[in-house]
């Protein structure tokens, strides 16, 4: 496999010095850019302020109908990740939600639960048709016990 990409991140004083930046495959370097885009809130991005996830935008959100708030975070998702990842095509998203309790230094259940999004793209590839699956996990709305 061609490594013609460029890795993220950009390491502008290696281009600069002229130094060959590392490169990686098409596939990799969607999985990276699906990455940045992930956790990268909406608005942190200076030069393109709605390029991130809505996700972080709802982090503490109460969530009274989970399924109802993940249909949107889905919606959302394929929205843009259409709009910044055109490298795919039949984009399908699914996000499946779980809470999680951390452990402590001595491996005791901590009190604290974070809630846990797997995100899962399937989609195909437009210049190759290939199939491209990506995985991520997210915690958000970190919650604390009394």
């Amino acid at each position: 496999m061609m490594k013609e990409y460029l890795t993220q991140p950009i390491d502008f004083g290696k281009l600069t010095r002229g130094d060959e930046h590392p490169k990686c495959s098409l596939h990799q370097s969607i999985a990276q850019r699906i990455h940045l885009f992930l956790v990268t809130t909406r608005g942190e991005f200076r030069v393109d302020p709605e390029f991130g996830c809505i996700i972080w935008d709802h982090d503490f959100e109460n969530m009274p109908n989970i399924n109802s708030w993940k249909d949107k975070m889905v919606l959302t998702l394929k929205e843009g990740l259409k709009e910044y990842e055109p490298r795919l095509t039949n984009q399908e998203v699914d996000i499946l939600i779980s809470q999680e309790e951390f452990t402590d230094d001595h491996g005791n259940v901590s009190r604290r639960i974070k809630r846990r999004l797997d995100i899962r793209l399937k989609a195909n590839i437009r210049k190759t048709n290939e199939s491209f699956l990506f995985e991520e996990t997210l915690y958000i709305s970190p919650v604390w016990l009394d």
